[in-house]
């Protein structure tokens, strides 16, 4: 899973480089869709949570926006983060951009004292539930979600005992 060919670049989303960016991001969401995920509009993308503005990344090869993460703090639990979203362009796939992407939100969670981590994924989408699995990702538990699909939910943790 590591980069191979060093030409990934992760850099950090911020609301105006989101704004002059969103075509693209909707773009690549096309992929994401298919695997029964709801699109996303213009105000999920730029909704204020938590550190989103510290842990959220995109990936670049070249000049091209290959792949983007977006994540949050828990407002609650504050060593605790959450992959809301995470899309790499279908044309790139097993070139490293996923893992790209999750080692340097690891690496900003580790700089804002996060060590616990969660996210969903789509109970039946083999792909994504063995890439999570391979990053250390543990299945906690499942839910349904509003739109009726069946999630696993993942928790990792870096945390000392």
């Amino acid at each position: 899973m590591p980069n191979q060919n060093n030409e990934i670049s992760c850099n950090l989303i911020t609301p105006k480089w989101l704004s002059a960016n969103l075509a693209r991001l909707k773009e690549l969401e096309d992929d994401w869709v298919t695997t029964r995920q709801g699109r996303w509009i213009k105000s999920q993308y730029l909704q204020d949570l938590p550190d989103k503005w510290a842990l959220s990344s995109f990936a670049m090869i070249r000049a091209t926006i290959v792949g983007y993460l977006i994540a949050s703090r828990d407002p609650i639990e504050q060593t605790l983060s959450r992959v809301h979203k995470i899309v790499v362009d279908k044309k790139m796939y097993r070139r490293g951009i996923g893992c790209a992407l999750m080692l340097d939100y690891f690496d900003r969670c580790s700089n804002h004292g996060i060590v616990d981590f969660e996210l969903k994924a789509m109970a039946d989408y083999s792909v994504a539930n063995s890439f999570y699995r391979k990053l250390g990702y543990n299945l906690t538990g499942v839910n349904i979600g509003n739109d009726g699909e069946l999630r696993n939910i993942y928790k990792r943790s870096t945390a000392i005992d």
